[in-house]
């Protein structure tokens, strides 16, 4: 693998106490080539391509969790940075009308992103696996009923949900232009991506070339372990 991105969310403690300047220079040094943004904080797109650009880093994505309500926003702020793409972070809902109503929102937000040269796709955690709704779980019921919504899975979060990687991987290939590498222990822990169970190297393969592998770390260590991920995912 030559290109990897980050989840600034993995290394939201040391952001937090240093800044975005520090932070995205510490994420260089460890070999990432992108990011994928949880927050800007309060920085305009013209300071936020600034540093990026001071750092050698391309903007990726974004998660924006209230996207439905203001796509323009994120649509502006991302295609100013260069990225292709934006994605959801989260839903919730304890019915199937409750996702179809989702699936419409979120597919009204992925056209007027593709309206605008961008995707939009959809994070999964593991409700949207583990639930199920006349045999259709979350997962299914937004990307079958959203065409204007693609996947972005969470390795992590769908081996947690109970299902197999891979197989999730290969069904939705075609609809996937980005996703999170996120190791799982055998006891569905935190560890540092070739620390534990996942093939990531099969992963690979399963994906369509020009995939954006995106790795996120939600564990305690996170500059040790974000390093280590990033020289074991480019050796790949």
């Amino acid at each position: 693998m030559k290109e990897i991105s980050l989840q600034l969310y993995s290394v939201k403690n040391y952001l937090k106490e240093n800044g975005f300047d520090k932070t995205l220079e510490a994420v260089s040094k460890m070999g990432y080539t992108g990011v994928e943004f949880y927050t800007f904080g309060e920085h305009s797109k013209e300071e936020m391509k600034a540093l990026l650009k001071k750092h050698n880093l391309k903007a990726v994505s974004a998660h924006a969790g209230d996207v439905t309500e203001r796509p323009e926003y994120y649509i502006d702020y991302m295609s100013y940075l260069g990225a292709k793409y934006i994605c959801c972070p989260y839903a919730n809902g304890d019915t199937k009308e409750v996702w179809l109503e989702k699936a419409k929102k979120l597919n009204e937000a992925g056209r007027q992103a593709e309206d605008s040269g961008m995707k939009l796709s959809y994070h999964n955690h593991a409700h949207e696996f583990s639930m199920d709704f006349d045999g259709e779980n979350p997962w299914d019921i937004l990307l079958s009923n959203a065409e204007h919504l693609y996947a972005q899975p969470d390795t992590y979060h769908v081996i947690f949900g109970g299902y197999d990687v891979y197989d999730v991987l290969e069904k939705y290939k075609d609809k996937i232009y980005t996703v999170h590498f996120k190791e799982i222990t055998a006891d569905k822990g935190e560890a540092a991506a070739g620390d534990d169970i996942i093939d990531f190297a099969r992963c690979l393969n399963i994906l369509n070339d020009g995939t954006e592998v995106i790795y996120e770390y939600e564990g305690e260590n996170e500059i040790e372990d974000c390093a280590k991920a990033a020289k074991y995912l480019l050796s790949l």
